[in-house]
């Protein structure tokens, strides 16, 4: 039979084990989304950067294409009109020999087209702003300002998340250094060589990025709760077969392996906070000692494996006659014990009156004589110790045994 731990905790060990770790693998699993998470806004950051550099790379390259050759010349149109910001020059408009008209468009002229084009599209997009624009739609708004300002204090570039026409938007500046070529247009406004003359201002739309992050963090919230998941059913089937191995430990330790009762060591701990509730309480406790009579007898004419037999069938009688408060132990050799709270000398004498009777009734083939025991009881008193009370019980078995056995006295 398996006994409840006399300190109340016999699962509580476990199942506090069982409650850190579930803390703990949680706080993991928590600690990795955040941080997964959180890496996952850093590289749509990160692409999002790198996507406004390759345009910035790229803007550089076929403006200094365009301006190593001076600009380039295309057919006029009405969305290519001449730029009146170039009519100082004498060959600003051409006709060829088929009177086509072509006008000279300059690097700014060319990718102000071209990022039109990106607009349409809904493309990342990017200007040429200066605080001294030549043209006056190449007027910075606030945040390029801020960023052009700190160009000349020395900032390499300027980047972050901005919000325009209600749209989240990446915004990355880099200064624009004037060159050689750029002086065809721009020597007039002072601008020397080396010098900054403005800058790049990148813009790449979010919402296509953030929708992949999005997935991305659901993907994610999905396979950590999923690992939890799987995590707490393992801790659950660990803890689980964690308390049956500290149960059967448990029992083990505090259990008569032949007759499955409780053993001497726990039976005293069990009484003694048994007799300390009954004094605080003022309640009743009684305890009675058994002894089977002539049990060396029954060993030295039929065996140990007869005497055993005896020894499991008392025991459970006992465990079938009391109740689920009460515990039985097996106290010695043949000798056996139970503690009956919240009852009277009285009802402890009937009860192993009742015991007695059901030992003697029973038979033991091939055995040929009945089995009888000898009963001592006696009731805790204020004053008790565990050793007076359990003395006090003794005393009435020896009484009993000098009877003539078979028979029940008060100690």
């Amino acid at each position: 039979m398996e006994y409840a731990d006399p300190t109340g905790a016999r699962l509580s060990r476990p199942r506090r084990f069982g409650w850190i770790l579930l803390g703990v693998w949680t706080l993991v699993v928590a600690a990795s989304l955040i941080w997964n998470l959180a890496q996952q806004r850093r590289e749509t950051l990160d692409l999002a950067y790198t996507t406004a550099i390759t345009l910035y790379e790229k803007d550089l390259l076929y403006r200094r294409w365009a301006a190593g050759h001076s600009g380039v010349y295309v057919p006029v149109t009405a969305a290519t009109p001449p730029s009146p910001y170039l009519s100082h020059l004498p060959e600003r408009d051409l006709q060829t020999p088929s009177s086509r008209r072509l006008t000279l468009i300059n690097p700014a002229y060319m990718t102000r087209q071209v990022y039109e084009l990106a607009q349409e599209s809904g493309q990342p997009q990017g200007h040429l702003h200066s605080l001294k624009p030549l043209r006056p739609g190449n007027v910075p708004d606030h945040w390029e300002t801020a960023a052009l300002k700190a160009f000349e204090q020395g900032q390499p570039e300027a980047r972050g998340i901005e919000k325009l026409d209600g749209k989240e938007v990446f915004r990355l500046m880099r200064p624009f250094i004037t060159e050689k070529s750029c002086l065809g247009c721009h020597a007039g406004q002072g601008y020397r060589v080396g010098e900054i003359r403005g800058g790049i201002s990148l813009t790449v739309p979010m919402a296509s990025l953030r929708q992949a992050q999005d997935s991305m963090m659901v993907a994610l919230v999905g396979g950590h709760g999923l690992l939890w998941l799987l995590g707490v059913l393992g801790i659950v089937v660990a803890v689980r077969n964690l308390e049956k191995a500290h149960l059967q430990i448990i029992t083990l330790v505090n259990t008569d392996s032949l007759t499955h009762l409780a053993n001497r060591r726990f039976f005293i701990d069990f009484l003694e906070k048994a007799m300390a509730f009954a004094k605080r309480h003022g309640q009743a406790l009684s305890v009675i000692m058994a002894d089977l009579d002539h049990f060396k007898a029954i060993n030295d004419t039929y065996g140990h494996q007869a005497g055993d037999q005896v020894l499991a069938a008392f025991a459970q009688v006992m465990q079938a006659s009391i109740r689920q408060e009460d515990l039985a132990a097996r106290f010695g050799g043949e000798e056996f014990i139970v503690m009956l709270p919240g009852t009277t000398l009285e009802d402890a004498t009937i009860l192993a009156e009742r015991l007695r009777e059901s030992l003697e009734n029973l038979t033991f083939p091939p055995m040929e004589t009945r089995v009888t025991a000898s009963f001592g009881i006696a009731q805790y008193q204020p004053d008790d110790t565990f050793e007076t009370l359990v003395k006090r019980a003794d005393e009435g078995l020896y009484a009993a045994k000098a009877a003539g056995r078979n028979r029940v006295m008060t100690g």
